[in-house]
């Protein structure tokens, strides 16, 4: 996957490769082997090298918030490979079917939609709870809502 993100005022290229166990990110031009392993719904240990981090990921939208060993940091998704813009919604431009998934593991309080239901860009679809702060998934364009995989008290990852 590749995004494009704003930290500080600044925009960062980022590709991330699923390799095997493990991760291969670039940032900018420079590559990192990461092994990673979930320890609760927003957290995980990170290895990067011969240094472990502890690292938990909170979203609101398109804003991110990334705890790194105490140290927080927040960044704007501007742009992913599957067609997420950061003005406006999610995917608000990419054609065709679109399917929309938790960016982290969670519960689902609550979905908004039912199946046959037409929606507009930026709608919301459902509201997930991950380490108590609820998030709500919207629809990445304007459409019909095809199918609908969860249900209210449903962990997802």
């Amino acid at each position: 996957m590749r995004w494009e993100v704003r930290i500080g005022g600044r925009k960062r290229a980022v590709e991330l490769r699923r390799e095997g166990g493990a991760y291969s990110v670039k940032v900018d031009g420079s590559d990192y082997r990461i092994d990673a392993v979930r320890t609760a719904a927003a957290f995980s240990s990170l290895l990067v090298g011969s240094t472990s981090y502890d690292l938990g990921v909170w979203a609101k939208g398109n804003r991110y918030t990334v705890d790194v060993d105490g140290k927080r940091f927040c960044f704007d998704l501007l742009d992913q490979s599957i067609g997420w813009t950061g003005s406006g919604s999610p995917g608000a431009s990419a054609a065709g079917p679109q399917q929309v998934v938790a960016l982290m593991p969670g519960r689902v309080v609550s979905v908004l939609v039912k199946e046959g239901q037409k929606v507009k860009a930026g709608e919301g679809l459902v509201i997930l709870e991950a380490m108590k702060m609820e998030n709500e998934m919207q629809s990445p364009k304007d459409g019909t809502v095809s199918r609908v995989h969860v249900t209210p008290g449903q962990i997802v990852e």
